[in-house]
Order: C-alpha cells, then sequence, then structure tokens
C-alpha cells in the first residue's frame, strides 16, 4: 500500500511460538555472512572492524542503548500541541545506534534491519502495554501500528523503504496482542502536493476576505512545496519543517481501494518512524489520520534525537532523517 509492498501483518502466534530457524542453522547463515564478507570486503558500520557489518561489540552496544524504550515525546516542538500522545523511543538518536539507523537507510543491510527491528519490536510491546492499561478491564478495540510513509522520491533512490524492512522483521518476530500494521499514508507527489499549496494559498487571509494576488499565491505555494538543495528538511527548525511538511501526506490510494476511507473511524492508531526529531513528520501524519476518523494515540520511534542543548548546533548528525523530497 503507498510505498509499501508488504502486505497488512496481523498479530501471530506468540513470539515464543515462533522460533524460526534452529540454532544450528542460524549460526550457518552468520558463517556465510562473514564468508561474504570476507570477499566484498566488508567492515562495521559503526567501528570500522573489518570482515563484518557490525561486529559483536557494536551489536552489544547497540541493544545496550535500546534496552529500556522511554517517553520521548517532550524533545519533539512540533508535538507540543498533542500533549495526550503517548510518544516512545528505543534509544538515543547518536554513536552506534546513528550509525546503524543511517547505514541501514542506504543499504538496506539484512543485518542492521534485524537488529533495528529487535531495537523497535521492544518499543511497539512497551506501546501496547501502555496501552491496554490506560483502557482498564474492558477488551480494547485492535491496535494498528501505522507507518511514515517513504517518498517516492526515496524510494526510487533506494530501491527499497527502510522501515518497512524493518517493520516486517517486528511482524515476523511477533506482533502485541490485538495489534497490526498496517501501511494508510502515503506522501504526496510534487505536482500533487504543488496543486495542494495553490489551494490552500487561494483561501482567503488575515480575516479580510480579500484573495492573495496570483503571482504572490503562486510563489508561496513554490517555497513551500520545492525541496531545497540536498534534503528537503536538512537544517530545518521545527517551524520550518511543520511548514514544509503541511499538506504533503493522504491515505494511500491502496487503502482506500481496499478498505475504503470509513475503515479508519474508531481505529486506535500508533505513528511509526525511525528517527523522532522535532515531530513534524509526525504530526503531518497525526493530522491526516484524525481527518479521517482515527484516534491517534501516540508514536513510536526506534531512536530520538536528544534536546539542541545537548548535540549542540549541528545538524550534520541529522541530515538523512524523515522524508527525502
Amino acid at each position: 500500500m503507498g510505498s509499501f509492498t508488504q502486505p497488512v501483518h496481523r498479530t501471530g502466534r506468540r513470539a515464543a511460538d515462533r522460533t524460526g530457524p534452529s540454532r544450528a542453522v542460524a549460526v550457518s547463515i552468520e558463517g556465510l555472512s562473514a564468508m561474504a564478507s570476507l570477499v566484498t570486503g566488508a567492515e562495521c558500520v559503526a567501528c570500522g572492524q573489518t570482515e563484518v557489518v557490525l561486529c559483536t561489540a557494536c551489536r552489544s552496544e547497540l541493544h545496550a542503548q535500546g534496552l529500556s524504550p522511554f517517553a520521548a515525546g517532550h524533545r519533539a516542538p512540533a508535538l507540543a500541541d498533542r500533549p495526550e500522545w503517548t510518544v516512545l523511543a528505543a534509544a538515543d538518536y547518536g554513536g552506534v545506534v546513528s550509525q546503524v539507523v543511517l547505514a541501514q537507510k542506504r543499504r538496506g543491510h539484512r543485518v542492521l534491519t534485524r537488529e533495528l527491528g529487535a531495537l523497535l519490536h521492544r518499543a511497539m510491546w512497551a506501546f501496547a502495554g501502555k496501552a491496554r492499561g490506560a483502557v482498564g478491564p474492558e477488551r480494547p478495540g485492535e491496535l494498528w501500528f501505522v507507518p511514515v510513509p517513504s517518498s517516492g522520491a526515496s524510494f526510487r533512490k533506494r530501491g527499497f523503504d527502510p522501515l518497512a524492512l524493518v517493520l516486517s522483521g517486528c511482524a515476523a518476530t511477533g506482533l502485541p496482542p490485538d495489534s497490526v500494521v498496517v501501511p494508510v499514508l502515503a506522501v504526496r507527489g510534487l505536482p500533487e502536493r504543488l496543486a495542494h499549496a495553490l489551494l490552500a494559498a487561494a483561501r482567503p487571509r488575515d480575516g479580510d476576505g480579500a484573495p492573495e494576488p496570483p503571482l504572490r499565491r503562486l510563489g508561496r505555494a513554490l517555497l513551500s512545496t520545492l525541496p531545497g538543495p540536498g534534503n528537503g528538511q536538512k537544517g530545518l527548525g521545527a517551524a520550518a519543517r511543520r511548514r514544509r511538511l503541511a499538506g504533503s501526506m493522504r491515505l494511500s490510494r491502496a487503502f482506500r481501494c481496499a478498505y475504503g476511507a470509513d475503515a479508519l473511524k474508531g481505529a486506535r492508531c500508533v505513528l511509526v518512524d525511525d528517527v523522532l526529531t522535532t515531530g513534524a513528520t509526525l504530526a503531518e501524519a497525526g493530522r491526516v489520520l484524525q481527518g479521517a476518523g482515527a484516534r491517534v494515540l501516540g508514536a513510536v520511534a526506534i531512536a530520538a534525537t536528544r534536546p539542541p542543548a545537548d548535540r549542540g548546533s549541528s545538524q550534520e548528525e541529522i541530515s538523512e532523517q524523515g522524508m527525502n523530497y
């Protein structure tokens, strides 16, 4: 659906029942991977150790950082007007975590996808536990995990959707009870976004009832839609990101054709993203879901950036986060 190619993932057997290959087969697979790394000249994406994509020490550090999902909504200024949302992240974005996230985005490597899936899996189960505790003894409805979509340009550039790969691994490991991964959203293409921006700009402003002059309206629509050099969101603050993302998402045509827009009415939705920065992407995704009648409970992410005071003023470390228009 949208840029996602996998079907809806529903809760299967308990994770303990889904053991997958035996230990001997797993060891053999790892051995073959190591042999392939010797031929291709692979090196650890975090420390540079040769012959492995992710060395044992860096893998251990990655999972040590992601053992305890934590509340991260306060780090996202664009979510300040959504205090009722629960926002959980598996780890801080930095060090080994950031290196693995960026490398998986670039290459979609199976090993990296599996390791990030383990982090996201913990956050999803933690959120499901909080959601069950918040509704009391009555049985709640199904919990929909809705991934933030990848843009068409990003998909064509990479040839895959990084978050979709990670979520597929989570579903294979075992989703929380009464939960489902549903690719509901899609990113508008550039022509569609421009048309949407022109329609929005045509509305009267400042309460005076006077429409904006056509040339000024066109210029404002172009500025709000067209990406700048490189990544369309690189170096932008929370307010600028939110303006850039306004109107950029919609329900995917595949979802509407398969289920109808009314399927979202009353649905309990949790957004899923890889890295939480300002929260502008989640805010836009939540706007679309709520407009379709869904009840958005919050979001989960693999990692969350530290507050600006903790990470300094450099934007280099988050240059590849978010959707790439």
